[in-house]
C-alpha cells in the first residue's frame, strides 16, 4: 500500500543504508530465521518504501557484497528498487562476478575482504543526488560526511557504554570507536525509545533537537494470537516439550537478559504450592557468553533439570504458537534500547512480566506487570499471580493486545519522514 503525506511537499531523495539486511541475507541465504536487527530493518525498510513522497535509494555501502541479495529480497516483495553507491564500476563488477560463481568456497569472506579494499580506494563521487543519508544501524560513512547533505543514524541502544560489564572488551572497543566518529553538531539521530534518547543526551551530550524518537513495532503477520490449541500442542511435541503449563522467555542467553534472576525466581515459585510445581520454564534463544555456569546449574539441580527447558534458537514460524501457549512471558532484562520481545508477546495476547528499568516501561505501559529486576520476591509474586489468577491473565492479555496496537511500522515510518522534513526545513 502506498502512503502520501502532503501533496504540496517537495519530494525528498534519501539514501537508506540497509547493509544489515544485505549481509544477513548473503550469509544466511534465505533470511527466514533471522533475529532482531534483521527483522526490524526489513520491516522498517518496507514501511518506508510504501511512502510515495520520498524517493528511497537503498545503500549497502558498509557491506557492498550484500547488495544483490538485499535488492532481490525487496524486489521479490514487490518493490521497485534503485540503489545508491559510490561510482565504482570495478567494485560493482567484482561483487557481481563473485556472486555468479556457484558453490564458490568462502564467497562471503572474500567479498568482505574486497569491500575493505575498495573502501581504502578514494572515490568520493556518488551515483545519485540525495538530500539525506540515513543509516539504519552502522556509522555514517566518512565520504558522506564531506557532502552537504543531512545525515541520520538510527540508534537502537548504547548498551556497551551504559552497561559495559555485559559486553566483551572487543565489543566495547568496537562500539566506542564507532561513536567517537559522531559529530554532535552535524549528525542527526532516530532513537528507538525515549530512554535511548535520554542516553544519547546524557552519555554523548547530543543536543535534544538533533534526536527524534521513533518507537519500533512487532510484525503483524509473524506475531499474532494462536487460538488453535492443537497447533500449539503439536509444536510442543515436535520440540519434545511436555504439555504442562509453561512460562516463556525469548532472549539470547547472556547476563544482560537477567536469566539467572529468572531461573532462581522460577525455582522458588515452584515451591509455593503443589499446583505451581507443575509449571515449566522455556528458555528460547541462542547461547551467548558468560552463561555456562547457569546452564550447568539447570542441568544438575534436581529441582530444575526437568523443569527448565533450553530449546535453543527456534524458527520464526514457531514463535507465535510458542508465545500464545504460554501462561506468561518473562522478560526482566537489566537494560534494553527498546524491548521488542515484550511487544511481540503482548501482540500475541500473552501476559507479560518485565522490568521497570530502561525502555521497558515505555513498551509495556500499564499492560504488563513491571518488577524490580534485582528483587526476586517481586518476580515470584508476579509469576504466582499470573499462574493462579485466570481473570488477571485474561485482563492482561486483552490489555496487551490493545497496547500493541499503539505501535506500527507505518507509524514508525511516518515519524522518520517527519524527522527528514524537519531537518530539511
Amino acid at each position: 500500500m502506498k502512503y502520501f503525506n502532503n501533496k504540496n511537499q517537495t519530494i525528498i531523495n534519501v539514501a537508506l543504508e540497509v547493509s544489515t539486511v544485505g549481509i544477513g541475507l548473503a550469509e544466511n541465504k534465505n533470511g527466514k530465521n533471522m533475529t532482531g536487527l534483521f527483522r526490524v530493518n526489513t520491516e522498517l525498510t518496507k514501511a518506508l518504501l510504501d511512502f510515495s513522497d520520498v524517493n528511497f535509494y537503498l545503500s549497502f555501502f558498509t557491506y557492498p557484497h550484500g547488495t544483490q541479495w538485499g535488492k532481490s529480497y525487496f524486489e521479490n516483495k514487490g518493490y521497485k528498487i534503485d540503489c545508491f553507491s559510490r561510482n565504482s564500476s570495478l567494485e560493482n563488477f567484482f561483487y557481481q562476478s563473485i556472486n555468479k560463481l556457484e558453490n564458490f568456497p568462502k564467497k562471503s569472506s572474500i567479498m568482505r575482504i574486497g569491500s575493505r579494499i575498495f573502501k581504502i580506494c578514494k572515490n568520493d563521487s556518488m551515483s545519485k543526488d540525495i538530500d539525506i543519508f540515513h543509516s539504519l544501524y552502522y556509522p555514517i560513512p566518512e565520504f558522506i560526511k564531506t557532502k552537504k547533505i543531512k545525515r541520520f543514524r538510527t540508534i537502537h541502544d548504547l548498551a556497551p557504554l551504559v552497561v559495559p560489564r555485559f559486553f566483551k572488551r572487543s565489543h566495547r572497543r568496537s562500539f566506542l570507536k564507532s561513536i567517537q566518529k559522531i559529530s554532535k553538531n552535524k549528525d542527526l539521530f532516530f532513537a528507538v525509545s525515549q530512554n535511548t534518547k535520554n542516553d544519547l543526551r546524557y552519555h554523548l551530550n547530543i543536543p535534544e533537537k538533533h534526536i527524534f524518537v521513533t518507537p519500533l513495532a512487532a510484525c503483524p503477520f509473524k506475531f499474532k494470537p494462536v487460538k488453535d490449541k492443537f497447533k500449539i500442542s503439536e509444536l510442543l511435541k515436535y520440540l519434545n516439550i511436555p504439555g504442562n503449563p509453561y512460562f516463556l522467555s525469548i532472549a539470547t542467553l547472556e547476563p544482560r537478559k537477567n536469566l539467572n534472576y529468572t531461573v532462581q525466581a522460577f525455582k522458588k515459585f515452584l515451591q509455593l504450592s503443589k499446583s505451581n510445581s507443575q509449571a515449566k520454564l522455556l528458555l528460547v534463544g541462542r547461547k551467548g557468553w558468560l552463561i555456562d555456569k547457569l546452564i550447568n546449574e539447570i542441568y544438575t539441580d534436581p529441582m530444575l533439570k526437568d523443569k527448565v527447558i533450553l530449546t535453543g534458537f527456534v524458527k520464526d514460524w514457531m514463535l507465535s504458537p510458542l508465545i500464545s501457549g504460554a501462561v506468561g512471558f518473562l522478560y526482566p532484562s537489566l537494560y534494553e534500547g527498546f524491548g521488542l520481545p515484550v511487544l511481540e508477546a503482548m501482540q500475541c495476547g500473552v501476559p507479560v512480566i518485565t522490568s521497570k528499568v530502561s525502555s521497558l516501561p515505555e513498551v509495556a505501559g500499564n499492560s504488563g506487570i513491571l518488577v524490580d529486576p534485582l528483587d526476586i520476591d517481586e518476580m515470584i509474586n508476579a509469576m504466582d499471580k499470573i499462574f493462579n489468577d485466570e481473570s488477571l491473565r485474561k485482563n492482561l492479555a486483552k490489555s496487551g493486545i490493545e497496547r500493541a496496537k499503539k505501535f506500527s511500522w507505518e507509524k514508525c515510518a511516518r515519524q522518520i519522514i517527519a524527522g527528514y522534513q524537519t531537518a530539511l526545513n
